[in-house]
């Protein structure tokens, strides 16, 4: 009696997982219980390229796949995209994670990235408008990555003939410049130690929240909220003793926020401005801004060194460009070199940093393609699989940056092309982010060839360009 009990228990759990539960969902490959498909994600050669490529050509470019027992419904194609994340916004926009996750490892709901309604739409908003004041787009922020630039330059030209790692000397000029932003400092050689201890938090986050696995568990075992805190309360606590609440000019983001923080207090108001949502923004901007751009720029500079015919293009249009004068790049020069902005448009779309979009929820009830999805539901914009859909990129894994260029020699602009992905959640340092990309590597072109070392096996500059 017992062995039946058991068998028939076995076969309605079966019936549950395999069939009952996927009832009103886009068709998608079949789960295991528990784990759903986190094994096929987690095997693929190139998560959100490979295996999302074989479940779209199987199963439509909308489908549904599990992370553990949580059902994601994908969208693959643009059109769909378009039609839900950009016109109508606001049904797409909360963000889909466990309340365990913020709990353990933010200590609430706190920050921008990770949570929604009205404290991420107040802080988002706040975050922009102080991107705005603080200089993106604007000849102040220009400076100060001009500044990293220089001292990029500079100390390439001391370590030359020497073995280094390119790589690092990007990361340190990517850190300053977000760290000028959110505390008005960079990094120079006195608080490098302060540089490689946010940039190691960092990347172990990433690293760990990066692993299907790791998003299965909706927490990052290792990271919790204290390393947030120990991660930026010292600059915090210091820029808390500096602030004059008095004053209305901000020179970075937390004295921005510190002051924002006091008018609330004076009305009585001590949780919307809290210190454990200044971390978490703070984390959120480093987390954001740093390892992607960084890995972005990493990624131009491997393509231009196995691409060396590609790379004399780049050096000829910027010579031709500049004529026999030689000074810094800037924001002013950017649309003039056409193949330069192709070959790094095209290198965000061969690079596809995210190959996984973070996972939203609906917040309401809709109807997509004729699936009706209740609110809650975890959609998935997939924009890797755009930007190498062939329908759109010809060849699409082959590297051609005249893609981007039309026939009368212009920049052709490309909304498929989404790297800083769509809609209510689209990366709100965008514009910091382009502005970084043009002027850190197009001047490490306009001073420097790049090519690979074959002896040490790392990445190298020959400074044999015009010298200052």
């Amino acid at each position: 009696m017992l062995v039946i009990v058991l068998i028939l228990f076995v076969l309605f759990f079966l019936f549950h997982q395999l069939l009952w539960r996927r009832r009103g969902f886009p068709p998608g490959p079949t789960p295991l219980p528990i784990f759903g498909n986190i094994f096929q994600l987690s095997g693929s050669e190139a998560p959100g390229i490979s295996i999302f490529k074989q479940w779209r050509d199987r199963y439509g470019p909308i489908f549904t796949f599990y992370m553990g027992p949580v059902p994601f419904v994908v969208l693959t194609d643009y059109q769909d995209i378009k039609d839900t994340v950009i016109k109508n916004g606001e049904t797409y926009a909360d963000k889909y994670l466990s309340p365990e996750f913020n709990k353990y490892f933010r200590g609430g709901e706190y920050g921008i990235m990770d949570i929604s309604g009205d404290r991420w739409r107040e802080h988002r908003k706040f975050a922009i408008l102080q991107l705005r004041e603080l200089g993106v787009g604007k000849s102040l922020m220009e400076s100060k990555i001009l500044t990293e630039v220089e001292e990029l330059i500079n100390k390439l030209r001391l370590l030359e003939n020497t073995d280094f790692v390119l790589q690092s000397e990007i990361d340190v000029a990517v850190g300053s410049v977000i760290n000028q932003f959110l505390f008005g400092y960079r990094f120079d050689e006195r608080r490098l130690h302060e540089f490689h201890k946010v940039k190691t938090l960092v990347n172990n986050f990433m690293e760990e929240v990066g692993k299907p696995l790791g998003v299965l568990a909706f927490t990052c075992h290792g990271f919790p909220e204290f390393m947030i805190k120990w991660m930026v309360s010292g600059q915090i606590t210091h820029a808390r003793t500096k602030v004059d609440h008095n004053s209305d000019h901000n020179d970075d983001f937390v004295e921005a926020y510190l002051r924002k923080q006091h008018q609330k207090e004076e009305k009585e108001d001590f949780d919307s401005y809290c210190d454990a949502q200044l971390e978490n923004v703070c984390f959120d901007i480093w987390a954001a801004g740093f390892d992607t751009l960084t890995n972005t720029i990493g990624f131009l500079i491997a393509y231009a060194i196995n691409f060396p015919e590609m790379q004399k293009l780049i050096h000829q249009e910027i010579d031709e460009y500049l004529g026999h004068g030689h000074r810094l790049l800037t924001m002013s020069d950017k649309n003039s070199l056409v193949y330069f902005n192709a070959f790094a448009n095209e290198t965000q779309r061969m690079a596809n940093i995210l190959p996984l979009n973070l996972p939203h929820a609906l917040t309401k009830d809709v109807t997509i393609n004729g699936y009706h999805l209740k609110k809650g539901t975890g959609i998935i914009h997939q924009i890797a699989n755009v930007m190498t859909d062939e329908n759109i990129f010809k060849e699409p894994h082959i590297f051609n940056p005249n893609r981007f260029i039309d026939l009368d020699g212009k920049l052709r602009k490309c909304e498929e092309l989404c790297p800083f992905s769509m809609g209510k959640r689209q990366c709100l340092g965008e514009g910091l982010a382009r502005m970084e990309i043009f002027l850190l590597a197009a001047n490490l072109f306009n001073y420097f060839e790049v090519n690979s070392c074959l002896l040490s096996k790392k990445d190298c500059l020959h400074c044999s360009r015009i010298s200052v």
